[in-house]
């Protein structure tokens, strides 16, 4: 297992290598050695993919506790911040080192859902700071859909689906809930579906709390605007 630097929010690169001879890291099933890659750095994680041999897994250590699924060019897995910070602990408490990815199902109904995600852009505006920015958040993590090439390093050139992150994919579910206050209001101007979308919005996740930001803190204007979309709530304003 290999560490690479970034992980205690430094940037600075500190490493320890060992190997662990594991098929989906099952030692006892599989001669080859594995190179399992710990960093914080996307950047670092896909310059070590290009210096290093094959047979190799990852894990990325992501911002505050908010994950982002990616598609990485070999095995890998995301984790928090938090539990980066554990897994570096481990790394450095012993000498030979070993991790398993194992693929436990799809967990559905976070009680913190919605949140704000780590890389979603803060206001205020940065050219006339007296407008508020953002106006709104939307779905934009890990979205499932429709994919016309195929994935990098993709073994399976017939994929029509691919999942990714941020404004590409939140931007389409704004357009489509404008799309239905349009055919709904045909007479309705850009100015009022816009702000029916923004005074219908969610301030509250599925527990009941206050929408919340990487670091578990309640998100405040520059970080969700007026607030999370919620497509049926304007559908009924006259």
């Amino acid at each position: 297992m290999e560490k690479v630097g970034g992980m205690d929010g430094s940037g600075t690169t500190e490493c320890t290598t060992n190997t662990s001879s594991k098929p989906y890291f099952d030692h006892d099933s599989m001669n080859a050695p594995t190179t399992i890659t710990v960093t914080s750095s996307k950047k670092n994680h896909k310059s070590l993919l290009i210096k290093q041999e094959d047979r190799q897994t990852g894990i990325v250590s992501w911002k505050g506790f908010s994950l982002d699924a990616d598609a990485h060019v070999l095995p890998a897995t995301q984790v928090s911040f938090a539990v980066g910070l554990k897994i570096k602990t481990y790394i450095n408490s012993t000498v030979a080192p070993m991790a398993a990815l194992l693929f436990k199902g799809t967990v559905i109904g976070d009680p913190l859902a919605p949140s704000v995600a780590s890389f979603s852009s803060r206001g205020p505006n940065t050219v006339s700071p007296g407008i508020l920015k953002p106006d709104i958040i939307g779905p934009g993590v890990s979205i499932l859909a429709s994919w016309t090439t195929p994935l990098p390093g993709s073994t399976d050139t017939k994929s029509p689906f691919n999942m990714m992150s941020g404004t590409s994919m939140s931007c389409p579910h704004l357009s489509g809930v404008a799309t239905l206050l349009k055919a709904t209001h045909p007479y309705w101007t850009p100015a009022a579906i816009k702000s029916a979308i923004m005074t219908s919005t969610d301030l509250v996740n599925l527990k009941g709390t206050r929408i919340v930001d990487e670091t578990l803190q309640p998100a405040d204007l520059f970080s969700m605007g007026s607030g999370h979309v919620n497509p049926s709530k304007p559908m009924i304003l006259d």
